[in-house]
């Protein structure tokens, strides 16, 4: 199958990455796959050969309607140049999605990374973005990443789809286990919890730092984030300078997952963390808060007890020096099937049909 996978840019984040390893894994599964980019930025480095087209060459993330309606038609164009007739094409995030929506290509599949109801409740402009949302994707196909966010669209009736079909993000394991090998200088060799998020109010690097300044250990925090200055003045407010590790974004972030004690989140919200399973590949216990009052779908059964009762600073230090006192062994997550990447493709080539 000939498939495109189009994004807004490649700058750090979860559905920026599940959109190149989806690329990478189509390729890897026999299919022609082509990444399409609106923005020629970011931090992701892609392999060498690495099948992508950048629709535009200087940044601009939010676009009116009418550079909306003219970066359609360039896309168009574009896309007409590479002389693919795409079998599938699979769109990702808010500005992507508009523009594809100002397209009259066909099969296009949304794919939706958040609770839509979560962004509207962050939104500046809730009705303006409801709107837009309405005018995207009433009467179109939906991929929902999670179960959550699939629910949270049934359940709240925001929108219209004419179809909605939970497919999760497509994970390497062996590509990831095989890099997580690799040695970095900067790789502490002292006992640390791993937290990794953009630094984003959404993320919750107040509380993630509040609960951490009164865990009384000496295990370090090492934070892997796209804001190295900004959490490391945060973290002075917290008097965490001594006990932070913040080296920055890195590209091959498998061995800090490999090594660390445990990783945790203690976001507002999440579509479906890629982190979580990451550190579940590499045996790397997670703790997590619970999202919209759920359990999160990567941290079921026996994973259920490492989920926080209360979205509090103060019930994730307990769960800290409850996992102290825990000896982790293997840890064999259930959603390890459900995301590997043959799994996914399967469901991703069975959409040509739909």
């Amino acid at each position: 199958m000939h498939i495109a996978v189009c994004i807004n840019t490649l700058s750090v984040g979860g559905a920026e990455k599940a959109a190149i390893n989806l690329v990478e894994s189509l390729l890897k599964a026999g299919h022609q796959a082509h990444l399409i980019v609106l923005h020629k930025h970011g931090q992701y480095q892609l392999p060498k050969n690495f099948p992508v087209t950048f629709i535009h060459h200087k940044k601009r993330l939010k676009l009116p309607l009418f550079r909306r309606q003219r970066m359609a038609k360039k896309l168009t164009r574009t896309l007409k140049k590479l002389a693919i007739s795409f079998d599938l094409i699979l769109s990702n995030l808010h500005h992507c999605n508009q523009v594809l929506s100002k397209t009259k290509l066909d099969n296009i599949w949304y794919i939706i990374h958040s609770p839509l109801s979560r962004e509207l409740k962050y939104s500046t402009q809730p009705e303006k973005h409801l709107k837009q949302k309405i005018k995207i994707y009433d009467g179109q196909k939906l991929i929902a990443v999670s179960h959550s966010i699939a629910d949270d669209i049934r359940d709240n009736a925001l929108i219209a789809p004419q179809q909605l079909t939970v497919i999760h993000n497509a994970y390497d394991i062996d590509k990831i286990t095989q890099l997580a090998t690799a040695a970095p200088d900067n790789l502490p060799q002292t006992p640390y919890y791993l937290f990794v998020a953009r630094f984003s109010p959404e993320k919750r690097f107040d509380i993630a730092f509040s609960a951490f300044s009164q865990f009384q250990s000496n295990v370090k925090l090492v934070v892997l984030t796209n804001d190295q200055q900004a959490v490391l003045t945060m973290a002075a407010q917290y008097q965490l300078t001594e006990r932070i590790i913040c080296p920055g974004f890195t590209q091959n972030p498998y061995p800090w997952f490999k090594q660390a004690k445990l990783l945790f989140n203690c976001s507002d919200y999440e579509g479906f963390p890629n982190t979580f399973v990451e550190a579940l590949i590499l045996n790397t216990p997670v703790i997590s808060f619970k999202f919209d009052n759920k359990i999160p779908e990567a941290l079921t059964g026996k994973l259920e007890n490492w989920v926080v009762a209360s979205n509090t600073a103060q019930a994730l230090t307990e769960k800290f020096y409850q996992a102290e006192q825990h000896q982790f062994s293997n840890i064999n997550a259930d959603i390890l099937p459900k995301v590997c990447a043959e799994y996914v493709i399967k469901q991703i080539e069975s959409l040509k049909s739909s």
